[in-house]
């Protein structure tokens, strides 16, 4: 009778300690505004029942050699009707650009992801899921996570960037430019 007791209490002992590891971090990790992801996606939720469903928004990206470039979407009533694309390239990296290359290109509906660069074609709403399922969970023990949001709640950053990396290691979303448009 007993040889089964050990077994049983270190069962127990584990299935106690993995919950207390399991704390949900879209609860308790708060962006520099005081919200924490579920509050920010509440306040998202809301502000889209009182505007709707159409925006536009922009993704930054720069790197430390001086080469940038955003991408504007267009979001109608939920789903994604154009992408607008420039970057720019300096001349020297690290200088005063002068920008020696530009590539700038505009997709409709019917030609959304017929270029190669640009940010992905995705709703706010896309981006709430992967700074959930992709961004938050990394190792915290290993990463720095971000979490930024705008003086209404709405998600702004959403990342992490590893430990002792040096140049560009940010891994995550950006939104900058966000504005309601009209149905």
């Amino acid at each position: 009778m007993k040889n089964y007791l050990l077994p049983l209490f270190i069962l127990f002992i584990t299935t106690i300690a993995c919950e207390q590891d399991s704390i949900d971090i879209t609860d308790s990790f708060k962006s520099e505004n005081g919200l924490t992801y579920n509050e920010s996606l509440d306040n998202w939720n809301n502000l889209k029942s009182v505007h709707g469903n159409s925006y536009s928004y922009q993704v930054p990206n720069y790197s430390w050699t001086g080469n940038s470039s955003t991408t504007t979407i267009t979001v109608q009533n939920g789903i994604v009707i154009a992408r607008e694309y420039e970057s720019l390239k300096p001349n020297e990296p690290g200088l005063q650009p002068e920008f020696i290359e530009s590539i700038t290109y505009q997709e409709n509906k019917s030609e959304l992801g017929t270029h190669e660069f640009g940010a992905d074609i995705k709703t706010i709403d896309d981006y709430y899921n992967d700074c959930s399922t992709k961004y938050l969970t990394v190792d915290q023990e290993t990463n720095m996570l971000t979490l930024s949001t705008d003086q209404t709640g709405m998600i702004t950053s959403c990342g992490y960037t590893p430990e002792n990396c040096a140049d560009d290691c940010y891994r995550g979303i950006t939104i900058k430019n966000f504005e309601w448009t009209k149905q």
